[in-house]
């Protein structure tokens, strides 16, 4: 999943893109974490694992079954 973040990333660094990268900005601002892993299986990721920081120095939140958009 990092990997595919680091991806995400330089797609929105493209200049083609910049609309798309403004809006991530502007939930990054409004104390939205743009950046979100909905795990379509369970994912079983304790809180205190290596794994678990990775991700949160990656940008994500812990994964989730489901966003509730509002």
């Amino acid at each position: 999943m990092i990997q595919k973040l680091q991806w995400l990333k330089m797609f929105l660094n493209d200049p083609e893109n910049g609309r798309l990268k403004a809006l991530t900005l502007a939930a990054a601002t409004e104390s939205f974490t743009p950046f979100q892993w909905i795990a379509s299986k369970g994912v079983d990721l304790r809180p205190t694992t290596k794994q678990e920081k990775m991700l949160r120095m990656a940008g994500f939140d812990r994964p989730k079954a489901y966003l509730k958009l509002s």
